[in-house]
C-alpha cells in the first residue's frame, strides 16, 4: 500500500517535479500494486545535517511545526517553540527554513500524506546536495489501514 501511495505520489506531474522530493526513475508496472519501485540514490543523512542544511536548529520538528502551521493546523504549542527557532535566524537562513517549510507545506496540501512523517531524518536524504523527502508512502489511506 505504501508503495502504491508513493507511486501515485511520484508520478503526479505537479509533485514529482518539486525539489523537495526525491526523484522516481521506475517502478513495477505488473502488479496491481508496484512491488517495487525505483528513485534516484540519496545520501542518509542525520537530523543535525537535515538541520544545518534546512536552518531548523536542532530538530526536525521546528521546520515540521512550521509548515504544519502555514496549511492551517493549529497546535500554538508547537508553533511557539518554531517562532522562537525563527526569530534566531540570521535573514538569510530564516529566508532558506522558509523556503523548505513552503515547500513541505505545498507537499502535503498538494496530497494525502500526513506531516507527522516528516519530523524524522530517516525520511529524508541528501540528493544533489540538497535536502529531499525519500519517504512518500504515509498517507492518510495507509494510515487507517495500519494503524486504525
Amino acid at each position: 500500500a505504501q508503495n502504491e501511495a508513493e507511486v501515485d505520489i511520484l508520478t503526479d506531474g505537479y509533485v514529482g517535479k518539486m525539489d523537495i522530493v526525491i526523484p522516481l526513475i521506475d517502478y513495477d508496472r505488473e502488479n496491481p500494486q508496484p512491488t517495487w519501485l525505483q528513485t534516484e540514490l540519496a545520501q542518509k543523512a542525520s537530523e543535525k545535517k537535515l538541520c544545518e542544511l534546512m536552518k531548523c536548529g536542532k530538530y526536525l520538528f521546528h521546520l515540521v511545526s512550521y509548515a504544519n502551521h502555514l496549511i492551517g493546523n493549529k497546535d500554538t504549542w508547537a508553533l511557539q517553540r518554531s517562532k522562537e527557532h525563527i526569530e534566531t535566524l540570521s535573514p538569510e537562513d530564516k529566508e532558506i527554513f522558509m523556503n523548505y517549510a513552503n515547500q513541505l507545506a505545498d507537499l502535503v496540501s498538494s496530497t494525502p500524506l500526513q506531516m507527522g512523517d516528516f519530523d524524522r531524518a530517516a525520511n529524508w536524504g541528501i540528493y544533489n546536495g540538497k535536502p529531499v523527502v525519500i519517504d512518500l508512502g504515509y498517507t492518510d489511506t495507509v494510515a487507517k489501514l495500519y494503524w486504525g
